[in-house]
């Protein structure tokens, strides 16, 4: 399963969706930056989604790809946003196409 919202790709793989969970019921929104609710000093994130249902725990790795455009010395730093604030995501990998 793949679902697309613009620049960000989910990819859950065959039997990665935990029990009573459908394909349907994985929604992405993009959402306003502003609207995050995160700051990086002082400053919104570049872009920002909400993806559902909230707490969902896969029982395999899932993929998510976010595509930006990047200018200059730019790194993107990717965070989950949950009740208690955000949190790096140290199990990350990037890869920047020049």
């Amino acid at each position: 399963m793949t679902e697309v919202a613009r620049s960000l790709e989910l990819t859950i793989p065959p039997g990665a969706l935990p029990a009573g969970l459908s394909a349907a019921d994985v929604r992405v929104a993009r959402l306003a930056p502003e609207a995050s609710g995160l700051r990086l000093n002082g400053v919104p994130p570049a872009v920002a989604y909400q993806l559902e249902p909230s707490g969902a725990q896969f029982r395999a790795p899932v993929t998510l790809r976010v595509t930006l455009p990047l200018q200059g010395d730019e790194i993107p730093l990717l965070y989950h946003l949950t009740e208690d604030g955000p949190a790096l995501m140290a199990e990350s990998r990037m890869e920047i196409n020049s």
